[in-house]
């Protein structure tokens, strides 16, 4: 069975196919659409030359400076190289194929302004059965900016695609690893739960149903 994402309904289960078992990934025809379209404003945006947050200016501190237009690329490469600030031991295989999926079906949804390409990239590369190390511990924020930085490194060092503007912000400003940890903590409270019920079940077997 390939999971398709489309940006809109992957279910914790195909999280948890995908990352545990193997199964092959694509993304949704509408979804490139999509991207594609978005893009296209991204495009529109940086032949304006208009202040937009990480996309034509610094992000952080650096907000209010306008990138030069020949630094975008190379800025968007060091964004990533930047937040490689993680520590600790490597998360497990599972985690990081599930922050995979989530991080490719966020972009299927065709609001990041991402290019396909970047989108297509992880899920070959996830269908590949890749694995890049991905660090635990550490981050900025709110969000998952030290391990995004860990597996957007691993992903382009494998794949060797170059980041457009915006796609380097794009990997990093992400979710995606404590989701993807949060939907395998939750399949395993689910089969745990089912345990429970199959163990009380046998006890009350065991006692003839008489509690006394």
């Amino acid at each position: 069975m390939t999971i398709v994402l489309n940006g809109s309904d992957l279910t914790v289960t195909q999280v948890v196919a995908a990352a545990r078992h193997g199964e092959n990934v694509m993304l949704a025809p509408e979804a490139l659409s999509a991207m594609a379209e978005s893009r296209t404003v991204v495009e529109e945006v940086l032949s304006g030359g208009e202040p937009v947050y990480g996309l034509t200016t610094g992000v952080g501190e650096r907000k209010a400076f306008l990138l030069d237009p020949a630094e975008r690329q190379r800025f968007n490469r060091r964004l990533v190289l930047n937040h490689r600030i993680a520590q600790g031991e490597a998360a497990p295989h599972d985690v990081v194929r599930g922050a995979m999926v989530c991080l490719a079906n966020s972009y299927a949804k065709g609001v990041t302004g991402v290019r396909p390409e970047l989108a297509e990239m992880i899920v070959t590369l996830l269908n590949e059965g890749f694995v890049p190390p991905v660090r635990t511990l550490g981050s900025i924020g709110q969000g998952d900016l030290g391990p995004m930085a860990d597996l957007a490194h691993g992903l382009l060092t494998r794949s060797g695609y170059q980041v457009a503007e915006n796609e380097g912000l794009a990997l990093v400003s992400s979710n995606a690893f404590t989701t993807a940890w949060a939907c395998l903590a939750a399949a395993d409270a689910h089969t745990l739960m089912d345990v429970f019920d199959v163990t009380g079940a046998l006890d009350l077997e065991a006692f003839g149903a008489n509690l006394t």
